[in-house]
């Protein structure tokens, strides 16, 4: 049995000129191993979607991208690299490593940092990327630069004990909890948002926060890092005990939209910040929930769940 609700990423893998659906269904049985999973494509033509084939094994997410600049798209899990092009039988060029087998990533994305026109996975975990700790929950965001010659020997880490980083690494923080890529600022870099929904401040507890990481020619770092709040000057609302404000993120058309589900004991908002040349900023950002939409209000948990 699959389980339903597996993540979609939609790519040209055979580079014919028609998208094709990547499918996941993590709860997949495989013989008698049971939630084994499985990665579907489903191939686009002229008639529209039709065909399908089974390219993998595997329960995590998968992200599509040039990942090693050869002009194919690729196919990144927190496991494995699948490198194009692909074959309709499902058959990749050739596959290899992303990280450390015994580490499991809790969230991954796919953009380029750095501007090099490679593609670059990124990763995020609440204890522990590519085998090093942290406080327990405090979390961590990873990226490894995809270059011409593959990946690049070691990872940038950031987190909240990152120098230049805002705060502190605390047990239960959940840096990286959601992680989304996008050129914020229109210089050319793809910035990353990451969720901070276990934050606390101003006495209140899981109120939470959200970070924007600057992408640049050298990749991530910590410098440069903005963090926004429900009690940052010009955002909506009020931080509250278990809000978890970024609980959910996403970029789209150099815009940052969060969400706090557990808003309002449950009911849930949304929030947009514009950006601009040098930044998100909270001026003339604007929150909504379900009370906005006409729907219904008590435990909707409303932004529980981004489409990006």
């Amino acid at each position: 049995m699959a389980a339903p609700g597996g993540p979609l990423t939609a790519a040209d893998l055979d580079g014919d000129g028609f998208t094709d659906l990547v499918v996941g269904a993590p709860g997949e049985d495989i013989g008698r191993a049971r939630d084994v999973g499985l990665q579907t494509v489903v191939w686009g033509g002229t008639g529209g979607l039709a065909t399908a084939t089974t390219v993998g094994q595997g329960r995590e997410k998968t992200r599509a991208g040039d990942f090693d600049g050869d002009g194919h798209l690729d196919l990144a899990t927190a496991y494995q690299m699948r490198y194009g092009p692909f074959s309709r039988s499902g058959a990749a060029a050739r596959t290899g490593p992303l990280v450390d087998l015994d580490v499991r990533v809790y969230a991954m994305e796919a953009g380029d940092v750095d501007g090099d026109g490679t593609t670059d996975p990124l990763v995020s975990r609440s204890d522990v990327v590519f085998g090093r700790s942290t406080a327990a929950g405090s979390g961590l965001v990873g990226v490894v630069r995809g270059t011409a010659n593959g990946f690049a020997a070691r990872a940038t880490l950031i987190g909240q004990n990152t120098r230049g980083v805002p705060g502190a690494g605390e047990s239960g923080d959940r840096f990286g909890t959601d992680v989304s890529v996008g050129d914020i600022t229109g210089d050319g870099y793809a910035d990353v948002v990451t969720g901070v929904p276990g934050e606390d401040l101003a006495g209140r507890t899981d109120a939470g926060t959200f970070a924007v990481l600057r992408g640049g020619s050298t990749g991530l770092s910590g410098t440069r890092i903005q963090v926004f709040s429900q009690n940052t000057a010009g955002v909506p609302g009020t931080a509250e005990n278990d809000d978890r404000f970024g609980s959910r993120t996403a970029v789209v058309g150099g815009h940052v939209a969060v969400s706090a589900p557990e808003e309002n004991s449950g009911s849930g908002a949304v929030w947009v910040f514009p950006g601009t040349a040098s930044g998100v900023t909270a001026t003339r950002s604007v929150s909504f929930g379900p009370r906005t939409l006409a729907a219904p209000v008590s435990g909707a948990r409303f932004g529980a769940a981004f489409h990006r």
